[in-house]
């Protein structure tokens, strides 16, 4: 493996080790009560009212929104626990302003968008099927902040191809990957696989710029398109 590579995976592991923000303190087991500070949160979950339980397009919101300062409050730690440990049953939400109002337990989806909040192995999403790739591209989504890591893994695994690619095969061990990952994140709905053309790109723009600009253009250009 080239000297590029073999850094890339170290710092790949240590960034894994400390990017992702831990709760700002350790929060109570779920009594179905939370206390929301953002006035847009708040209306995000006001969505759920009088539901069957919080949709996964609620949960993607909330999280993202919790997220997006790549740190979670004592308020938004509890929250989180929640969302994620309440399975059959309704939680009072606290306002910032206005009445407490009640929203129904998280759907199995919403669950799974927000357990990403503590990464998972990522070589056991890696073309591993459509909901282990939706995954993939979903914890970039939830916490923005280890996206990079992730490109960096991905560049990693088309490495591993790349080294056995060439003219002569017509870089076929690269192109079966690409294809499988494209086949599995189209197959997890076009959202994710919108999302995941561009986290593939750059990539193999990546892997483009480590192996000194070898690979052919022809392979990615398309998924810019």
């Amino acid at each position: 493996m080239s000297k590029t590579f073999a850094s890339w995976k170290t710092v790949a592991v240590l960034l894994f080790l400390f990017a992702v923000p831990a709760f700002a303190e350790a929060s109570a087991a779920a009594d179905r009560k939370a206390i929301v500070d953002d006035p847009r949160v708040v209306e995000a979950l006001r969505g759920a009212i009088g539901t069957p339980e919080l949709s996964e397009a609620i949960g993607r919101t909330v999280g993202i929104m919790m997220y997006e300062d790549n740190a979670l409050t004592r308020n938004e730690s509890d929250l989180f626990v929640e969302l994620m440990d309440n399975v059959d049953g309704n939680i009072e939400i606290t306002p910032p302003m206005g009445d407490a109002f009640m929203i129904p337990h998280s759907s199995e989806a919403a669950r799974t968008f927000l357990s990403l909040s503590s990464i998972p192995d990522l070589n056991e999403l890696w073309l591993a099927g459509p909901l282990e790739m939706k995954k993939l591209v979903d914890v970039t989504i939830l916490n923005p902040q280890v996206r990079g890591q992730v490109q960096h893994y991905i560049a990693n695994q088309l490495y591993l191809r790349w080294r056995t690619s060439n003219y002569v095969n017509n870089y076929s061990p690269l192109r079966t990957t690409l294809s499988t990952a494209y086949t599995q994140w189209r197959e997890a709905g076009p959202e994710t696989l919108a999302l995941a053309r561009a986290l593939l790109y750059e990539s193999l723009v990546e892997l483009d710029a480590a192996v000194e600009d070898k690979v052919p253009n022809e392979i990615y250009d398309h998924l810019q398109s």
